[in-house]
């Protein structure tokens, strides 16, 4: 963190320090890798002002021509992922409660706050595994499901072998509902009026990371669009065809040149930024990004520019993912 935050200028370094405290701050951290990416090959200036004031992350003045960059950490499934966490102690109750010779899925766990007591909860498992029968003379499945005043808790139970190392087969996901096509959307539409106030000075990309269950491919559904299969007069299906109906690719104008994905980035460095090119922008990028994995939207569907230089996100001081497993 020091070593990438004394590479910025001290307006920037200052700005960025002043965010990362007791709280770990994912915005400021995303910002941070897309100034230290911009800064390669470019001279940067922070926070630089357009029309009525509005303000974009900064200007990458390249060799090769000048980029404006806003960078935004989308809260993709934040809600389910913090109730998730705060299951997990539930989870691990249920797992190491279960009888040799049972295996269990965890279809529904109570609704569980950080500071919650899990003495209760783990007093009810008990019981409920207390009059389980011979594992072997059960043929099926045994259903358990009991209501705590905190929430339900539905358990399947299975026959397994005495030996089982893990009892744990499945756990609940359904509070992580994938919303990335409505992150990206509301990302994308949130920023028009900074990409707007920089229209007469110059090109602007919006920089987004990734979900942690987020790919490029669900990214180029959001911006772009996707494949789906047409019904024909006869009621089979038809061929399939490409569905532009993406944030980027049903406006009216490119009020971004495009959008930056940074995919699977976390504390660790991941791969190299994929540029979605905006299907109404007409302008030059500079010449520097030529290199970048891009993506653009053509009458036939999706065309994928391979990427011609790879790991300059890896030439960064971040930690590798070897080293944090590691530590």
């Amino acid at each position: 963190m020091n070593r990438n935050l004394a590479a910025l200028r001290p307006e920037c370094s200052r700005s960025l320090c002043g965010r990362f405290g007791p709280n770990w701050d994912k915005a400021a951290y995303f910002e941070m890798i897309v100034v230290r990416f911009g800064l390669t090959g470019a001279t940067l200036d922070y926070e630089p002002e357009g029309a009525g004031g509005r303000r974009v992350d900064f200007k990458a003045v390249f060799p090769g021509g000048t980029v404006f960059v806003e960078a935004t950490s989308p809260g993709y499934n934040r809600e389910g992922v913090a109730r998730v966490h705060h299951q997990e102690p539930l989870l691990d109750i249920v797992v190491a409660e279960v009888p040799r010779g049972w295996r269990v899925d965890i279809e529904d766990l109570p609704i569980h706050g950080p500071d919650d007591s899990r003495r209760e909860f783990r007093r009810v498992v008990r019981e409920l595994f207390a009059v389980l029968p011979d594992p072997t003379a059960v043929g099926d499945r045994l259903d358990l499901v009991t209501n705590l005043p905190n929430g339900r808790l539905a358990l399947r139970l299975l026959p397994g072998r005495p030996d089982d190392a893990d009892a744990l087969r499945m756990f609940p996901g359904q509070e992580l509902l994938e919303n990335t096509w409505d992150r990206i959307t509301r990302a994308v539409r949130g920023k028009r009026l900074q990409a707007r106030a920089f229209h007469e000075q110059g090109p602007v990309l919006l920089a987004l990371d990734s979900g942690r269950y987020t790919n490029n491919d669900d990214f180029q559904w959001a911006l772009f669009g996707g494949m789906h299969s047409t019904l024909g007069p006869d009621g089979r299906i038809g061929p399939t065809l490409f569905d532009a109906t993406g944030v980027l690719a049903t406006q009216r104008h490119a009020e971004f040149a495009g959008v930056l994905v940074f995919a699977d980035l976390g504390f660790v460095r991941g791969p190299d930024p994929t540029l979605f090119i905006h299907p109404k922008f007409t302008g030059d990028l500079p010449t520097e990004l030529d290199c970048l994995e891009r993506r653009e939207l053509t009458d036939a569907g999706v065309t994928v520019i391979p990427a011609t230089e790879v790991g300059i996100l890896e030439r960064l001081p971040f930690v590798s993912r070897a080293e944090f497993g590691e530590m």
